[in-house]
């Protein structure tokens, strides 16, 4: 008879499982074990052998002491998704528990570097989104603006502004097409978290998802999760976030002056100027009444007649924006030698590979011969 592991905790290994984005049939297939031995493990109710740990272990890609050791359970609280669909069920759990791993691992980083101060406007907005008129969201992204201390100019990069302001931002593959980025509130530090997708090459439609994100920290920061629940209360919140994106990345008097001619020749040298999409810039003039509803739906066909639906001009030129500020924490503590690859790989309980894809950091970056990349510093 198999002896079991002593002080195997179940809850980890369900973690590591969703993260993995398994199923616990699938899990078993690999292991060659029976569903109903994963529910065991997961449930607590049984812990396996030594041999099948190192089994679990290697094939999760966790370090076994991972499963041993008790941590602290971060309940994420509300998540803003762009789809709460069946669909992306699966995605969204490996997303959650990934972005567990990155709370755990700027909550270790805290222990060592001193963050800034999360200075994002406070507004008095009903926590009923029906309650929310759009002539406030426009408001309300002018001062977020002024707020920014940023005028009414573009923004040259979306996401170092938001790292300037207390924001963490992380840029992972979400794996899932509906999930471009997701935002959380992050009550225990009261710090917001924005993870941005590296699934997607575009540049300026990651910056609008940047934004998108802002939206909710501003204006839905007292939604609850059962309300995301509701269709047509999410369709109406991400509806919100839309136009509170166009309206803070294209201040209307700004992008008015600019639009002297509402066509799509001459919308591409704005998107090289304001560093926001064809799409978006279309979907802004008739927000503001520059185009009516027939002009609209015409530029967005002639978009799609050229293949512009997938990939706009620019597109290919335009660079991704990456976050600066997590990378220069591990810079720094590396570079210091207050710690070294098997340190934090021993203290986090989670291989290298890992933490540079939950965080951002290139791939390799933990390497013995990786010399780490200097940001520079950038105005806005």
């Amino acid at each position: 008879m198999s002896i079991g592991t002593p002080n195997f905790i179940g809850s980890r290994l369900t973690e590591a499982r969703e993260a993995r984005g398994l199923t616990q049939t699938a899990l078993a297939e690999v292991l060659g074990l029976t569903r109903a031995a994963i529910s065991l493990y997961e449930s607590g109710r049984s812990t396996p052998s030594s041999e099948v740990l190192v089994k679990i272990s290697h094939a999760l890609r966790v370090p076994m002491h991972r499963f041993l050791r008790a941590g602290d359970h971060i309940v994420p609280g509300t998540v803003f998704y762009r789809s709460m669909s069946a669909a992306t069920k699966s995605a969204r759990e490996r997303a959650e528990r990934r972005y567990g791993w990155l709370r755990e691992t700027v909550s270790w980083l805290r222990h060592f570097v001193e963050f800034q101060a999360v200075r994002l406007p406070k507004f008095d907005v009903p926590t009923d989104p029906a309650a929310i008129a759009w002539e406030d969201i426009e408001r309300l992204a002018a001062e977020t603006r002024r707020a920014f201390g940023i005028g009414d100019g573009p923004i040259s990069h979306m996401v170092l502004l938001l790292e300037n302001h207390g924001c963490i931002v992380a840029r992972q593959e979400l794996g899932a097409h509906t999930l471009d980025a997701f935002s959380n509130w992050g009550t225990e530090d009261q710090t917001p978290y924005f993870v941005l997708g590296s699934d997607k090459a575009s540049a300026v439609r990651s910056r609008f998802d940047a934004a998108h994100e802002l939206a909710h920290c501003v204006l839905h920061k007292g939604v609850r999760a059962a309300q995301l629940r509701e269709t047509t209360t999410h369709r109406l919140i991400e509806d919100q976030a839309h136009y509170f994106a166009g309206a803070f990345l294209l201040p209307r008097e700004p992008f008015a002056n600019d639009l002297f001619v509402p066509s799509l020749n001459a919308l591409v040298p704005l998107k090289s100027k304001w560093k926001v999409s064809i799409g978006a810039m279309i979907k802004r003039a008739a927000n503001l009444g520059f185009v009516s509803d027939e002009q609209e739906q015409r530029l967005f066909q002639n978009r799609a007649r050229r293949g512009w639906a997938s990939w706009e001009p620019l597109d290919d030129e335009l660079e991704l924006e990456q976050p600066r500020f997590l990378q220069r924490c591990f810079d720094m503590l590396l570079d210091s030698g207050v710690t070294n690859r098997d340190a934090i790989e021993s203290e986090l309980g989670l291989f290298v590979e890992d933490i540079e894809s939950i965080v951002g950091l290139p791939t390799g970056y933990f390497g013995d011969s990786v010399q780490h990349y200097r940001f520079p510093r950038a105005a806005f």
